[in-house]
């Protein structure tokens, strides 16, 4: 055997290989069709539940996270809290920021029932007041959260 001859005696047969390509191509589409099932739910949402896309991978890369290590998440949200004051992040808001959505359904009761979001002043632009108010109730349900995902997603007991 020539000494640059890189191939082995030993190999994987054809019918093994055959099989994991034709596994590797039903996972891939099942994936893809998966995909394409989240993605249209989530088009869904945002057009006619005005969910913010942006806003959603954000929170929703957060989830998972919480739901894979909760530990290593809450260190995320710790740093994510440290680099938004270090940047002012909320001190860039102003008061032209539109805050709450015009008569949009939401899901944000604990018992699941839709509730209505009032449309914010005149104007529906939000003020500093609310602004603070909306950064308070932010917090709070951040605080929720990392009690809940500290008890490894037991509810915590009151």
């Amino acid at each position: 055997m020539p000494a640059n001859d890189q191939t082995s005696e030993r190999t994987t047969s054809a019918r093994k290989l055959k099989e994991l390509c034709t596994l590797a191509l039903n996972v891939k589409n099942r994936t893809t069709a998966a995909s394409g099932e989240l993605g249209e739910a989530i088009a869904r949402a945002v057009e006619n539940n005005h969910l913010d896309r942006k806003a959603f991978s954000m929170v929703k890369s957060l989830y998972i996270s919480f739901k894979k290590d909760p530990a290593k998440a809450s260190v995320v949200l710790r740093n994510f809290d440290v680099y938004r004051e270090a940047l002012a992040i909320d001190d860039m808001l102003s008061d032209e920021l539109p805050l709450e959505q015009d008569e949009a359904e939401t899901d944000d009761k604990p018992n699941g029932k839709r509730a209505k979001a009032k449309k914010g002043g005149k104007s529906g632009k939000g003020t500093k007041a609310s602004i603070s108010e909306a950064a308070e109730r932010s917090q709070r349900e951040v605080d929720r959260l990392k009690e809940k995902f500290s008890n490894g997603g037991a509810p915590a007991e009151s």
